[in-house]
């Protein structure tokens, strides 16, 4: 149907316009969108060379995969001769490796599709597509209200966009009623809001392990205290405030430290654990672990903070030292935001 087609073209054209301005909200960039269409005329070279493999049957007019251990074999054509999902996903785990030759493929989709995606796993390797490749499938859960799934179809839902204007709009009340920003023009300021703003979304969604429900809660997504994006992005700048302009030199290995109190003790052990928890972060496809590193730090290092001062330290030494913490507690939490693609003002 030509004319349906069309149509579906300019949906598919203003969509994707609508989808990218909310993208550069975020400050995310996404180097190749290639949908499901993209595939159609590539599963004709799936179907043939699965034939040729001689791994399919006929099933009811139907063409499936059979997978050994398994009762439920994969359909590659229906009935009626018209391509599936799973032919598509092959065609699209072919293209990949035929581009790209990646060591790793990861689909981020609903742990409801776990079942699906092994199915697609198993016949892929009968396809000998692993032969350098690993397929991963990041199972997440949903979000969802406190009495049950969100609904498109009802409209029962709530948008991005308008999540993100809110927080926008708190953000701005944060920066107007500020001290330190009281200065700034109204770009920056407009600036240091956004910042904010973007970066109490991201964590929000990054601080929770993929595979749990998240019930949308305003206020718990608005939370801009206690484990929070601009908790962290605070500390980050409070860090900053401190050590100025001061570069990374400083070798604490080098210093004296058997005088540590309990605060700069604690600060060290944690800081000790940071190549270990962006690893284990990595391994596990769970950016909530580094989250969870970056809260604790955060924390540890405001407690100290707090208790102990720094550049009115009673010696030099301890005055470089602690200058020392300072800054290394900056760097990590620098290095750990810009992994979870948060951006930390210059004043807060």
């Amino acid at each position: 149907d030509k004319e349906a087609k069309e149509i579906w073209k300019v949906c598919v054209s203003v969509s994707l316009k609508d989808f990218d301005r909310i993208y550069n909200m975020l400050r995310i960039k996404i180097d190749h969108a290639l949908g499901e269409s993209f595939y159609e005329d590539k599963a004709e070279l799936i179907i043939n060379e699965v034939k040729e493999k001689g791994l399919t049957e006929e099933s009811q007019n139907a063409l499936v995969v059979p997978i050994p251990g398994n009762k439920i074999p994969l359909m590659l054509l229906k009935s009626d001769g018209a391509t599936t999902y799973a032919t598509r996903d092959l065609a699209t785990i072919k293209y990949r490796i035929d581009k790209w030759n990646p060591d790793l493929i990861i689909w981020e989709v609903g742990a409801d599709q776990k079942f699906y995606f092994k199915q697609i796993f198993e016949v892929a390797k009968m396809l000998g597509y692993d032969k350098k490749s690993r397929f991963i499938h990041v199972a997440h859960g949903l979000i969802r209200w406190p009495h049950g799934k969100f609904s498109t179809r009802k409209g029962d839902t709530i948008h991005l966009e308008s999540i993100l204007k809110e927080l926008v709009e708190r953000a701005r009340k944060i920066v107007d009623e500020s001290k330190a920003i009281e200065n700034e023009s109204k770009e920056n300021k407009e600036k240091i809001a956004d910042q904010i703003a973007i970066g109490a979304i991201k964590y929000n969604d990054l601080s929770r392990h993929y595979a749990k429900d998240i019930i949308f809660d305003w206020d718990s997504v608005l939370s801009l205290n206690g484990n929070s994006g601009p908790y962290i992005q605070y500390t980050a700048v409070r860090c900053k405030s401190i050590t100025g302009e001061m570069d990374s030199s400083y070798d604490i290995s080098k210093m004296n430290i058997t005088d540590c109190n309990e605060e700069e003790m604690m600060i060290l052990r944690t800081i000790r654990r940071f190549p270990e928890i962006i690893q284990q972060a990595a391994n596990n496809f769970s950016p909530n672990l580094i989250c969870n590193f970056v809260f604790d730090l955060a924390q540890k290092y405001n407690t100290f903070y707090e208790k102990h001062p720094i550049l009115k330290a009673k010696t030099e030494e301890k005055k470089e030292f602690r200058l020392a913490i300072t800054l290394a507690t900056r760097q990590i939490l620098e290095n750990s935001l810009e992994l979870l693609g948060i951006s930390i003002p210059q004043k807060m």
